[in-house]
């Protein structure tokens, strides 16, 4: 048996001995364990006397739905965390399994060793419609440049497009300047355009977007990932435009896009409002709950309906998984944390893992949470992880 799946199953049966639902086959199973190795009775009484609360973050990470929980607490109500004497008596065997785990195998040296890859931080390029670059980071004092018609405030993570009245020989000026916003690996940036929509810029993302919206569309281009948040109105539809000619069309709503040129796929999902995502002749609309896809390898477009979180709790703090491949996870994660990513084996590519992880902790915690599932190992060289679905 693979030594984590060992680790698992003993955790679990130590775990139904403290609820008092162990079988007596499973007692038997517990007992030999125990009179194998003096270190496994020495481990058995520690993990006995073990606080389930420490351990709890850790594991946590291992359940999808623990992790929308959290995230849903967080952001979307104000409800306060049960106290731990509250806890079931099934969630406190979740919580003793995953002790056990962490317990057990952390006497072992081929686990993941602890290492300090950092997550990103709020930092982009601002390249102006005169050639000025400005780089912006979340620690720079506060700056306000005054244009043509419009002020333009930097304040902590987030830039501002303000209009301001102006004569129509400024305004007619303005119309065609554009400014450029780029967030590199290990980067994400908030901007606030003109118009007063939001956006979110992830990593390796670039915007492009009038200084000043005017005519009858809100048009602004796309490469990589950004969550926007758009000001409705009804006579000036706001587009986003992709690299391969994809448009996102709407009036007023709250959507994902997800657009990387190395990747085949592009991503829209909905949270609120309505979408068309079209290219040349063909297109599609989007409802609340939905995702549309185009593939670039056939140009054709699909729908589905999905858990919008998955796809949008990045923005606020947070990724979460659910049934997704390692090497998926990991090509995310590899934009956050400027890492490198080589797989030793191709069962390691595709094998799936559920959870979660908070955008501004180290990797390393995540690392762990997946190892406990089992069948996967990871190596830490600098900044390069080395996985592989067996022990290196």
């Amino acid at each position: 048996m693979n030594p984590i799946h060992t680790y698992q199953h003993i955790a679990f049966l130590i775990a139904k001995e403290r609820l008092n639902t162990l079988e007596e086959s499973e007692r038997k199973e517990l007992k030999l364990w125990l009179s194998e190795n003096p270190v496994n009775q020495s481990l058995y009484e520690k993990l006995k006397k073990q606080n389930p609360v420490p351990a709890f973050r850790t594991y946590q990470q291992i359940q999808t739905t623990q992790g929308l929980q959290k995230y849903r607490k967080r952001y979307r109500s104000h409800s306060v965390r049960m106290p731990v004497r509250w806890i079931s008596a099934a969630a406190i065997g979740l919580l003793l399994i995953g002790i056990g785990i962490h317990l057990l195998v952390r006497t072992h040296p081929e686990r993941v060793q602890v290492v300090n890859i950092h997550p990103g931080t709020s930092k982009a390029i601002l390249i102006m419609a005169d050639g000025q670059v400005k780089e912006l980071e979340e620690t720079q004092k506060n700056e306000t440049i005054e244009l043509a018609g419009v002020t333009l405030r930097k304040s902590g993570d987030e830039i501002r497009y303000t209009p301001v009245p102006s004569d129509s020989l400024a305004g007619s000026r303005l119309s065609g300047e554009h400014n450029i916003l780029k967030t590199p690996t290990g980067g994400e940036y908030k901007l606030i355009l003109s118009d007063g929509t939001r956006v979110w810029l992830n990593s390796q993302t670039v915007l492009r977007y009038p200084v000043n919206f005017t005519g009858k569309e809100r048009l602004v281009y796309l490469e990589g990932e950004a969550y926007f948040d758009v000001a409705h109105n009804d006579k000036c539809p706001f587009i986003v435009n992709t690299r391969t000619e994809v448009n996102i069309q709407v009036l007023g709503t709250a959507f994902n896009v997800r657009a990387y040129p190395d990747e085949i796929q592009i991503e829209t999902v909905l949270e609120q409002g309505s979408v068309k995502m079209w290219q040349h002749s063909s297109n599609i609309i989007l409802v609340p709950g939905t995702k549309g896809v185009f593939n670039k390898n056939n140009g054709e477009f699909s729908t589905e309906e999905v858990n919008t979180e998955l796809y949008t709790a990045w923005y606020k703090g947070q990724y979460v998984f659910e049934e997704e491949t390692i090497e998926n996870i990991l090509t995310r994660l590899s934009r956050w944390y400027d890492i490198h990513v080589f797989f030793a084996d191709q069962k390691a590519r595709n094998m799936v893992f559920s959870g979660s992880i908070r955008k501004y902790e180290t990797i390393h915690q995540f690392l762990q949470a997946v190892e406990m599932t089992g069948g996967i190992r990871f190596q830490v060289k600098g900044n390069t992880i080395i996985v592989s679905s067996q022990p290196i």
